[in-house]
């Protein structure tokens, strides 16, 4: 595991307010953690008892920040845990984080015309105000190397800086060292612009762990200083670089071995297809392992289980890592999911950071990681529509308000909008739900309702009958379905509900009123609350998109374009890989 120590460096001196208060954040949130503040002559200091090979090029650099940036790494390859700089505010502990073999984020994804300008090959550009890791991990001698390499590169502006000890070498390392990425979770960036708003676009920060507030005083030419070249000291950089080989080699089979391999247990069969969010994340992610009835006669091996908790816990050995992929619908975990997660998986995966909040405030102890679940992109075709068709999917549980849905269009029909039909389609009824409810709506003839596994090609031609897709629900896990929808250029309307958030911040689907909150009720339980959808505001919803049918069809059009580039469902196969390698 990552030790539980916060490194920082501080040159010495006063602490500014920001730091100050950045840190007391920190301290808050990790009570139990060892914090170490170094200055310049403690930095020195580290280096003389533990690498002393490195002082003649670490004296050598003409700046400071050059300096820094070396000691920060070399203190996490020593020690291990996690490098903050003093600007860094955080907003969760990172306790589990520590599970992990190394931690790096993603800083910002460039654009094309910026990774030219860098000299980068790779859009996605590596933070180092911040990183964690078990000691001795071998990408940090790779690094450290690659500095040396670097080392004789005269200091004439900020990105020759950048470019020989910061982020710019850290970018260049990470997407260049193949097999050690294997062993590193990289956190993305979670969609979020700079706080301090200096670098634009979506960038400056720590997954959701921590942002990045610009506090530091080492960069001159935004402050339009000048500044003489910096010429590093003429030094023999051989006998360093030869050490940082030996330390390479010599922990390379360790983690190597740590990484193991993935298993997924057998949670459906394999003619079942997918029909719901589970089935979905199932069918997509089973081929990144050997599918498992049962792990009983396997140990030390990492389980992936993309299910309900409590239904594998017999299938499962303690003798193993067990990683469970799941989501829940309301704001409170059944006392029986909490207690099976808690006592039989290690880690858990969810695919909003909303629904993570929810499982640890429920009393999820395991160590909680986000990572979005995709959607299928379906085949555009010609347009079949020649009434104002809505469309729902799904099964028709209680929380999705098909019923809610088909009285706002009865509504509508009478009142408004004649020529309204219902188009729904249901893959498979769960056994649980009352099928008799839908009886009168499956008569009716303002509905078409349509059953069965659809293919590629069948599932595109229902859409294509659309005019608008409605999907009313008062709580989801996954929400398939309006990404779908948006994708094939449909003008869509949803709910305000967390996982629909970044949908609606786009500003390219419609949203329905939410009423407050109602009791969460799944059959004859209740577990927590979810949003209170009312029939009268679906109605009023589907009425401002059809009367404004030709520029909601415009933006759709628009968001078509804008979620092409989003939750590509290869970054969830290569996330969850990276993820389940990286583990300890």
């Amino acid at each position: 595991m990552i030790p539980k120590v916060i490194h920082l460096t501080y040159a010495g001196g006063k602490l500014p307010p920001l730091y100050r208060q950045c840190i007391r954040r920190a301290k808050k949130m990790h009570a139990a953690w060892q914090f170490k503040i170094y200055d310049d002559a403690a930095a020195r200091q580290v280096l003389e008892q533990h690498m002393p090979v490195l002082l003649p090029v670490y004296d050598g650099y003409p700046t400071a920040i050059q300096r820094a940036d070396m000691f920060r790494v070399v203190v996490v390859y020593l020690f291990g845990g996690f490098y903050l700089d003093m600007d860094m505010y955080c907003h969760t502990p990172l306790d589990e984080l520590c599970h992990f073999q190394l931690v790096l984020a993603e800083e910002k994804v460039l654009s094309e015309e910026e990774c030219g300008a860098l000299g980068h090959l790779h859009r996605s550009r590596i933070a180092n105000y911040m990183f964690g890791s078990m000691p001795q991990h071998p990408f940090w001698p790779t690094l450290l190397n690659a500095m040396i390499a670097r080392y004789r590169t005269a200091v004439s502006s900020e990105r020759d800086i950048l470019e020989t000890t910061g982020p710019g070498l850290l970018t260049d390392i990470y997407h260049q060292s193949a097999a050690l990425k294997e062993q590193i979770w990289l956190l993305r960036n979670p969609g979020t612009p700079c706080i301090n708003e200096c670098c634009g676009g979506l960038s400056c920060h720590f997954g959701t762990y921590a942002s990045h507030y610009h506090g530091g005083s080492w960069r001159w030419q935004h402050q339009q200083q000048q500044r003489a070249a910096g010429v590093p000291a003429v030094v023999d950089t051989a006998a360093a670089a030869a050490v940082l080989e030996e330390h390479l080699q010599r922990n390379l089979d360790r983690f190597r071995r740590q990484s193991g391999a993935l298993y997924v247990l057998e949670a459906y069969t394999s003619g079942e297809g997918h029909y719901d969010g589970l089935t979905t994340i199932y069918n997509r992610v089973k081929n990144l392992g050997e599918v498992l009835p049962d792990t009983h006669n396997v140990s030390d091996q990492k389980i992936l289980v993309c299910g309900i908790p409590f239904l594998y816990e017999k299938q499962l050995s303690a003798a193993n890592t067990n990683i469970l992929f799941t989501t829940f619908e309301s704001d409170r975990l059944p006392a029986y999911w909490i207690e099976s997660i808690n006592r039989h998986y290690h880690h858990c995966i969810v695919p909003h950071e909303a629904i993570a909040g929810v499982f640890r405030k429920s009393g999820v102890r395991v160590p909680l990681q986000v990572m979005h679940q995709g959607f299928t992109r379906y085949t555009p075709m010609p347009a079949q529509q020649h009434t104002f068709n809505i469309g729902f999917m799904g099964v028709p549980v209680r929380r999705k308000n098909l019923s809610r849905l088909y009285k706002a269009c009865k509504t509508l029909q009478r009142k408004k909008i004649p020529g309204i039909q219902l188009h729904v389609h249901v893959s498979v009824m769960y056994e649980w739900v009352d099928d008799l409810e839908f009886d009168r709506m499956r008569a009716d003839p303002m509905v078409r309702w349509t059953t069965g596994k659809y293919d590629h090609q069948e599932m595109s031609a229902w859409y294509a009958n659309l005019s608008c897709y409605v999907f009313p629900s008062s709580g989801e896990g996954w929400s398939f379905t309006p990404r779908e929808s948006m994708f094939l250029g449909i003008p869509t309307i949803i709910s305000p509900i967390p996982v629909h958030q970044e949908l609606l911040d786009s500003g390219f689907c419609y949203a329905m009123r939410r009423r407050g909150s109602e009791k969460a009720a799944f059959g004859v339980e209740r577990h927590g609350k979810w949003a209170c959808i009312r029939e009268k505001d679906i109605a009023t919803a589907i009425t401002q998109v059809h009367k404004n049918y030709d520029a909601c069809s415009a933006a759709a059009r628009r968001g078509a374009d804008w979620i092409s580039g989003q939750w590509k469902n290869e970054e969830l196969q290569e996330d969850l890989r990276l993820l389940v390698s990286s583990l300890v």
